[in-house]
């Protein structure tokens, strides 16, 4: 499993696509749920996962991380979570075709 490494504060949206997202699959239904926003067919996404909840909106991206003591958490414009998510699935494509 390839690794994503975030210089704080947002080392918890490394910790949301290695625990929460995973896989390429995931990343494509994030993908489109942060284009949906954009063009504000989708108006707000909310979701919890392994580890995380995520907040996905006209303003923007929220991550927190449900066991980090103290609580972490990452705000991002949607641009640079879309940004990460495609990173994350030519990162985990990659390891794919590796193996």
């Amino acid at each position: 499993m390839p690794r994503a490494d975030f210089d704080p504060p947002h080392e918890v949206v490394g910790s949301f696509l290695e625990q929460d997202v995973q896989s390429v699959s995931r990343c494509e239904e994030l993908i489109a749920i942060v284009d949906e926003t954009k063009v504000a067919t989708r108006s707000r996404y909310d979701s919890g996962g392994n580890a995380h909840n995520i907040v996905i909106d006209q303003g923007g991206v929220c991550i927190e991380n449900d066991y980090a003591e103290p609580r972490k958490a990452a705000a991002l414009s949607l641009d640079e979570f879309r940004a990460a998510l495609l990173d994350w699935k030519l990162l985990t494509t990659r390891s794919r075709l590796d193996r």
